[in-house]
């Protein structure tokens, strides 16, 4: 488990959770540059269609955040104990989760 938390785990946490949030909010809904989320979406509902759950996971930043912070945390989080790893990946997917919603909150009330 961790031991301490330091200003460098404590920054390193903060970043993954914005760059998985970021990655998880342009593939579903920007357009990006050159189209490529776009293309990404519209190649996703050709091949498997619109109503099935591979469609789905690119129109819902919480279904990918899941699993692109197991991505992230590869990157920034690796050589940790299997304990703290799964801690690591939960968190920052709550952590996005709870992100989202303040947010759209936020939308709706302007």
């Amino acid at each position: 488990m961790f031991t301490e938390f330091t200003t460098d785990l404590v920054f390193r946490w903060i970043l993954t959770v914005l760059v998985v949030y970021r990655f998880a909010h342009a593939l579903s809904f920007e357009t990006g540059p050159w189209a490529i989320f776009e293309k990404i979406r519209e190649w996703a509902y050709k091949t498997w269609g619109i109503e099935k759950w591979q469609a789905e996971f690119f129109r819902c930043p919480l279904c990918q955040s899941f699993w692109m912070s197991l991505f992230f945390d590869l990157i920034f989080w690796h050589g940790l104990p299997w304990q703290d790893f799964l801690m690591v990946w939960f968190s920052v997917s709550g952590a996005i989760v709870f992100l989202h919603f303040v947010l759209e909150r936020l939308k709706r009330v302007r």
